[in-house]
C-alpha cells in the first residue's frame, strides 16, 4: 500500500517481496534467536548477543537494524543511478500498447499461456487474447 501511495512502480512488487521479507528475516532472528543457537553458529566466544525475546537484549536487535540500514543504503547508492540513467534513456518501460497487448507475443514472440476462445462457460478465471493494435 505504501508503495502505490508513493507512487513506487515495482508492478513484480520485487523490492517489496525480497526488501520487506529479507528485511523481516533479518528482524526475526534478532528477535527470536536462542543463545544455544547463537553459540553453536558463532562458536568460540560465550557471550555473543542473542535474541531479544530469548533474553539476550537488544543488542543484536540493534546490529540487524544498522545492518538493513546499511544494506537500504548500498542498494540505494548502486541501483538509484543505474535505474535513473535507465529512465532518462527510455529503456525502464515499454510502450502502452505492448503492455496492454502483453510482452509475451510483443517481445518474446508467443503467448505464455493457451487461450481458449469459444470455451467462456467453463469454471475458474477465463483468459482471452488481446491483440496488439497496428499503427502506421
Amino acid at each position: 500500500m505504501l508503495a502505490e501511495r508513493v507512487g513506487f512502480d515495482d508492478p513484480l512488487e520485487a523490492a517489496q517481496l525480497h526488501g520487506g521479507c529479507g528485511a523481516w528475516g533479518v528482524i526475526f532472528t534478532a528477535l527470536f534467536a536462542t543463545k544455544e543457537y547463537v553459540n553453536q553458529v558463532y562458536g568460540g566466544k560465550p557471550d555473543r548477543p542473542y535474541g531479544l525475546f530469548m533474553g539476550g537484549g537488544g543488542r543484536l536487535l540493534a546490529a540487524h537494524v544498522i545492518q538493513i540500514v546499511v544494506i537500504l543504503g548500498w542498494v540505494s547508492v548502486t541501483m538509484g543511478p543505474l535505474f535513473f540513467g535507465l529512465h532518462k534513456m527510455n529503456l525502464l518501460r515499454i510502450s502502452a500498447e505492448d503492455e496492454m497487448a502483453g510482452m509475451d507475443l510483443t517481445r518474446h514472440g508467443g503467448f505464455a499461456y493457451v487461450y481458449h476462445e469459444d470455451e467462456s462457460n467453463k469454471p475458474g478465471i477465463q483468459m482471452s487474447r488481446i491483440e496488439p493494435s497496428v499503427q502506421s
